[in-house]
């Protein structure tokens, strides 16, 4: 089953749960109300379903977290900024969502292992996986340093492969 096409394009997103930025609230209202014709059998899909969200304290994460929650699902927050994540844990929460935050950078094959040991921790199963933490160097291309490249490659690139090798085996044994 695919869940997250399904996810993307037919569950509509009330941004008012938490604040978003304007740009943020165009973008996910365009995202998630492209066709808003769910059947009722599709209104249960994700009730209790775990969710791992990368880059889960801010603009598309955040939403995504949101989203999550609002459909009943169990949700692993992992982001960089220890307050940010905090602070959209505790909202969260206070609109009943079960939740947990993981303090991690994603570049670091030791903190997605901290993040897949919390999750089965705290909830004993994944069924999603959003790699969603994303960074860009904030100069042009020729302007970057080989630090910058290997910063924006880490998060953007190694965090993937390192979630997807933790993560999928772990849904394919569940």
């Amino acid at each position: 089953m695919q869940l997250i096409p399904r996810f993307v394009t037919l569950i509509p997103l009330p941004v008012e749960l938490i604040p978003l930025r304007v740009e943020d609230r165009i973008l996910f209202h365009y995202i998630f109300n492209k066709n808003n014709n769910r059947k009722d059998n599709e209104m249960t899909i994700f009730k209790d379903k775990v969710a791992v969200i990368t880059g889960a304290a801010s603009g598309i994460g955040k939403g995504l977290a949101i989203r999550c929650v609002e459909e009943e699902m169990k949700v692993a927050l992992a982001h960089i900024e220890a307050e940010p994540l905090e602070e959209t844990r505790r909202a969260l929460e206070k609109h009943g969502g079960k939740v947990i935050a993981v303090h991690i950078d994603v570049s670091s094959l030791e903190d997605i292992e901290k993040l897949a040991e919390k999750t089965m921790e705290a909830f004993g199963s994944v069924h999603c996986l959003f790699n969603n933490a994303g960074v860009g160097a904030g100069t042009s291309v020729w302007e970057s340093t080989y630090k910058d490249w290997q910063w924006v490659m880490g998060v953007n690139l190694d965090s993937v492969i390192y979630a997807c090798r933790t993560f999928i085996p772990i849904m394919l044994n569940q």
